[in-house]
């Protein structure tokens, strides 16, 4: 049984920068706030689950058997550019539309560029997927994203004070 040397490789990178990135939060005293907006525990329960994942890698890259033992470029190198053109276009238009029309932006572009065509199913996940996502962040860790927000479009259509 031969080894995933691209498995292996990638686990350890990322488990030595949760290592690092780890370090760096040993000196930041705990605030006694909440869990999800304590500058103390937060990160380091990210950087938990960065560290079990890269071991996951790690793990998977060992059992693995690998028939070929070069690391294989994309079948099409030209979606791997269309993504990071994507992703480049989300952090341009994030500040400037907010985290609502970027995000739906970014899932559509994306799933599209991808070669996914049924475009009714791409809209209504995106419009699901990031407002389920601003929810989260806006209830669940009390972290408002930036722009326009589902509380404001809602007041918009259907009326109501904001408050």
């Amino acid at each position: 049984m031969s080894k995933s040397l691209s498995d292996l490789v990638g686990g350890a990178l990322f488990l030595g920068l949760t290592i690092l990135f780890w370090t760096q939060t040993m000196d930041q005293p705990s605030a006694g706030q909440g869990l999800a907006n304590n500058p103390f525990w937060q990160p380091r329960l990210l950087l938990v689950l960065m560290g079990l994942a890269s071991l996951l890698l790690i793990g998977k890259g060992l059992l693995r058997s690998e028939g070929k033992k070069r690391i294989q470029l994309p079948s099409h190198p030209g979606q791997l550019v269309l993504g990071v053109g994507i992703v480049a276009l989300f952090l341009l238009t994030f500040e400037p539309l907010g985290f609502l029309l970027s995000g739906c932006l970014l899932v559509v572009l994306f799933c599209i560029g991808m070669g996914y065509r049924a475009y009714r199913v791409v809209v209504v996940f995106a419009l699901v997927f990031v407002s389920l996502v601003w929810y989260a962040f806006a209830d669940g860790f009390s972290i408002r994203p930036p722009g326009m927000g589902m509380d404001t479009i809602f007041n918009m259509l259907f009326g109501g004070v904001n408050g």
